[in-house]
């Protein structure tokens, strides 16, 4: 379903958003994992896209990255061809 599909999408976004916030502070999926007390192979999993990060971590992991919540997680600049139909409107 197209529900599905948005999540799908929001989830390999933040993924690829915290990869890239992650990587400038010289983070990988096994060191932040480390940092937030998470198993390597559970952080690989929202490193990679394959699990979605948790709401509850979110924060912690802005903190890393040295950026604010809503900066994180924001859709702000994201092109609507990277996204399902709809979601920015």
């Amino acid at each position: 379903t197209e529900i599905c599909k948005g999540q799908e999408h929001f989830r390999n976004f933040l993924a690829h958003r915290v990869q890239k916030l992650a990587r400038a502070r010289g983070f990988n999926a096994s060191s932040i994992g480390k940092a937030l007390a998470i198993p390597t192979s559970t952080a690989s999993n929202y490193w990679n896209g394959k699990s979605v990060w948790p709401v509850d971590l979110l924060p912690f992991v802005a903190d890393l990255v040295g950026v604010k919540l809503a900066e994180l997680v924001s859709l702000d600049g994201v092109s609507s061809r990277h996204l399902p139909p709809g979601v920015l409107d």
